[in-house]
């Protein structure tokens, strides 16, 4: 960024650059979190670094012929905290589900199918076989595998478990995790029902995951 200079051969020049960390923690943490505004405070500092270095070479060069554009994908809805304290209704499936309800500790997606796979594989207690999430799409911690059972359902400790036990043990907690919230999905005359339907990614660290929009409760 410090060395932006046009091409020798006089062509026309393109660069192209992806500021994703802000959609990454905005969809995390939510929107005006400190998390989402630490984010801005450094996206924010990058992207006057970079009009800087612009500016710089649009001074060298003939009026008109340095474009700069900046475009995004989608904007946040407020955190249903915030709407809370403002409208007494909001919430979500992870925190209260009322304003009026006594608020108990949030549990993340992540968190509720690690422990879940966890049990289901026989993993040592605290066990992480996933590593992250960024909407449908869960990544493994293949430097877990293969790992090793411990004593309980799965039998004696010390059983392999391979990422093939995870691939096959992975729809049946999340079909499991859903199921509630499915029921009352289906319950309501307003829902849309949906297939949930699981691929390998051509990337080796990552499944991917589809379904119709629903949140364990």
């Amino acid at each position: 960024m410090t060395a932006i200079s046009p091409s020798p051969a006089r062509q026309t020049d393109l660069l192209a650059l992806s500021f994703s960390a802000h959609d990454v923690v905005s969809h995390n943490f939510g929107n005006e979190s400190e998390e989402e505004l630490d984010t801005l405070r450094r996206l924010d500092h990058e992207l006057g670094r970079l009009l800087a270095a612009f500016d710089a070479l649009a001074a060298e060069e003939p009026r008109g012929s340095v474009v700069l554009a900046l475009s995004a994908d989608h904007g946040f809805t407020p955190l249903p905290e915030v709407v809370r304290r403002t409208t007494a209704t909001g919430g979500s499936a992870a925190g209260c589900k009322a304003a009026t309800a006594r608020p108990r500790p949030r549990i993340q997606l992540q968190e509720r199918l690690n422990r879940a796979l966890t049990d289901e594989l026989c993993l040592a207690p605290g066990s992480q076989p996933i590593y992250g999430s960024e909407g449908w799409t869960i990544a493994y911690d293949r430097t877990l595998f293969p790992a090793r059972t411990v004593d309980g359902p799965c039998g004696a400790a010390g059983q392999p478990v391979a990422l093939a036990d995870l691939d096959k043990a992975f729809p049946r907690v999340v079909k499991r995790l859903f199921a509630k919230r499915s029921r009352k999905l289906s319950s309501s005359p307003s829902a849309t029902s949906g297939r949930l339907t699981i691929r390998r990614s051509p990337s080796p660290a990552t499944t991917t995951t589809r379904s119709a929009p629903a949140t364990p409760s």
